[in-house]
């Protein structure tokens, strides 16, 4: 879907202390992208990441469910540390280019505006 982020806040602490930092990082992210000229980019998890459930949680609903939650890595940047002090530092001051992501240009020709050229960055 194009313009969608997906937030989840903290469970061991104010939900929109989490919220906040993540719609920061959007906010640079798009800045990012303006600066550099991408026109769209996407999260590239690598083949070796270690899948973990998202929620720190272990309440019956959550259990049952975690199947069809979102996850989260065993690493950096794929990894929520639950601390708000470790999130905002990485969040705010952490790199935009850091390897998750893959950005697009798009192409300049005139017969087809739709197409996209991948970058790495």
């Amino acid at each position: 879907l194009p313009n969608l982020v997906g937030m989840i806040g903290y469970t061991n602490a104010s939900w929109t202390l989490k919220v906040d930092l993540s719609a920061e990082r959007i906010c640079r992210l798009i800045r990012y992208m303006d600066q550099h000229g991408f026109d769209a980019c996407v999260p590239e998890a690598p083949d070796d990441l270690v899948p973990s459930p998202m929620l720190n949680l272990t309440s019956g609903y959550i259990t049952r469910a975690a199947d069809s939650l979102p996850k989260q890595g065993d690493r950096h940047p794929w990894h929520t540390y639950h601390n708000y002090i470790m999130d905002m530092l990485s969040i705010r001051y952490g790199q935009i280019d850091d390897g998750a992501l893959r950005f697009w240009r798009a192409r300049a020709a005139a017969d087809s505006c739709d197409e996209q050229t991948p970058h790495a960055a």
